[in-house]
């Protein structure tokens, strides 16, 4: 497991773990900057300055199949080596790169593993026709022997819990609605999350 080093605490157990000093931020100029740069056949540059610490630390490791999470980047960034790159992606991520673009990036990579049908059929749309056989479906796991259906019924309001970025596409917002058709006596809903990934923000 390859990771940011100020991510993820506690670690995983039970693996060998590999940490690495993340690049500097993708700022939103810089996220333009990058969109525009791909649409004419330029690298990202931003984005591989960010990526690049990561693709280091995997690049000096034996031939692997690497599972790149959210990292579109990575098949490209370690092109050239025996590594066999996957793009895991839990969010869309091509939705600024032109076909041509997603051609030379997903070109190199040996799937693009997504977490949901809706997902993989969004990225299906926003890639070359040729590579939409590469995109595949592979669901969030659920580790059954911790979580289990409850033998009887507890007494009191069904709980609903939502944990997650408040934005659009988590559809928290959606699910706030959903909540005004019920009384507190029959379903209560609590909402755990912030707009983005730091801990400070709104």
């Amino acid at each position: 497991v390859v990771l940011d080093r100020t991510t993820y605490v506690p670690r995983y157990p039970g693996v060998r773990l590999i940490e690495y000093d993340r690049g500097p931020g993708v700022t939103r100029t810089g996220r333009y900057l990058d969109a525009a740069a791909g649409r004419v056949g330029l690298p990202r540059r931003h984005q591989s300055a960010w990526f690049a610490p990561l693709a280091d630390a995997v690049r000096g490791e034996p031939a692997s199949h690497v599972l790149a999470h959210n990292a579109p980047l990575m098949p490209w960034l370690l092109r050239g080596t025996d590594h066999r790159v996957s793009i895991y992606a839990h969010n869309q991520l091509f939705r600024t790169f032109s076909r041509g673009e997603a051609d030379r990036i997903v070109g190199e990579a040996s799937a693009v593993i997504c977490v949901s049908d809706a997902l993989a059929d969004d990225t299906r749309r926003l890639l070359p026709r040729a590579l939409a056989s590469r995109v595949d479906v592979v669901e969030n796991p659920v580790d059954t022997i911790r979580f289990v259906p409850a033998t009887q019924r507890r007494e009191g309001p069904v709980r609903v819990l939502f944990v997650g970025r408040m934005i659009p596409e988590k559809g928290a917002d959606v699910l706030a609605r959903a909540a005004a058709e019920f009384s507190a006596e029959q379903v209560e809903f609590t909402f755990i999350g912030s707009q983005g990934f730091n801990p400070a923000a709104p």
